[in-house]
């Protein structure tokens, strides 16, 4: 049975990351594309403690764990995604009611942008679901996963 979490008295059942750059005065999201584009994210699974274990997990296997450097296995991956969270000044957190979902914004250095997307591969290797990663600086809100199209906050949030 997947376990419930709380954030500020609130359910908590799955989690992600947003993750921007700052590139040329602009910002950058990296988001995936499975049905939508949505952030880095998925749903709380019994070995996660805490929000955070489930969040970082998730980003680790949907990104095949070479978001920060191509050359790391899962668990270089997971360390190196909990020293960022460790060391950004202030995670920007949002919270989806409906969907039960603790959402991270965090911004990354700005080489990340330059390397090539193709490192995640077209298939999530824990799901074998396809999936597609771009760099996007105009959002399209419906394009969107309905969790972040209809966000309460989404202008806060793009």
């Amino acid at each position: 049975m997947r376990p419930t979490f709380k954030y500020k008295n609130q359910e908590v059942k799955a989690g992600g990351i947003l993750f921007f750059v700052r590139n040329r005065d602009q910002k950058f999201y990296l988001l995936r594309k499975h049905k939508n584009w949505s952030d880095i994210g998925g749903k709380t699974e019994s070995i996660d403690n805490d929000i955070l274990d489930t969040i970082v997990r998730e980003v680790v296997e949907e990104t095949n764990h070479v978001l920060l450097d191509p050359s790391h296995d899962k668990q270089q991956a997971t360390e190196a995604l909990r020293k960022l969270l460790d060391e950004t000044p202030i995670l920007e957190i949002f919270y989806n009611k409906g969907a039960k979902y603790v959402m991270l914004k965090v911004e990354l250095p700005e080489h990340l942008y330059y390397m090539d997307n193709k490192r995640f591969g077209q298939t999530e290797e824990t799901t074998n679901q396809d999936h597609y990663f771009s760099w996007i600086n105009i959002v399209v809100r419906n394009k969107l996963h309905p969790r972040l199209r209809f966000h309460i906050n989404y202008k806060n949030i793009f």
